[in-house]
């Protein structure tokens, strides 16, 4: 899971923590990787500032994509055959004046991997279901989550960059 101490990666680790999965989430400094493993479960957590050579030992089953470029290639390089890759987001590539091409389509090929889009909103008929779980699990203290939040509608395009910038930590909210 790349940006994985962001709004949305804090909670699809531990969703995935929840199914049983074991989790590999990576995220941006020191403060965010500690507290992938202490706050959010994670059973292993990589700082792509320091090195991504952590992943050398990892072998990935299913991959969900925040970032994309680089971090999302050195993932795509340690595939399982039959590997999934979820792209819900590319925030490395947002504001690039020429986009890294993320991935090689022959990977495809040679792991046999399947690679799809994901949308929240291609699951609104489902939003009850979802409520329901969610709601039994933060109840339970089973699912955790961090806000960043910043007072003031003034200060608005600086918490939206800030979290661009990946200075956030979790999900980036303005109280106005």
């Amino acid at each position: 899971m790349s940006a994985a101490a962001g709004a949305v990666g804090q909670i699809a680790g531990q969703l995935a923590n929840l199914a049983g999965c074991r989790t590999v989430g990576i995220a941006g400094g020191p403060g965010k990787v500690r507290e992938l493993t202490d706050l959010y479960g994670y059973d292993v957590a990589i700082d792509y500032k320091e090195s991504l050579d952590a992943l050398a030992d990892e072998r990935v089953d299913l991959y969900f994509d925040n970032v994309g470029g680089e971090v999302s290639q050195a993932v795509h390089r340690r595939l399982n055959v039959g590997a999934r890759i979820v792209i819900c987001g590319q925030i490395s590539q947002y504001n690039a004046r020429r986009p890294q091409p993320t991935f090689h389509p022959g990977l495809l090929i040679v792991f046999r991997a399947r690679m799809e889009g994901f949308l929240v909103s291609d699951y609104v008929p489902r939003h009850e279901e979802a409520a329901k779980r969610l709601g039994s699990w933060v109840s339970s203290g089973a699912l955790r989550w961090r806000e960043d939040v910043t007072d003031g509608l003034e200060n608005a395009p600086r918490a939206f960059i800030g979290m661009l910038n990946g200075a956030n930590r979790g999900k980036t909210l303005v109280r106005v």
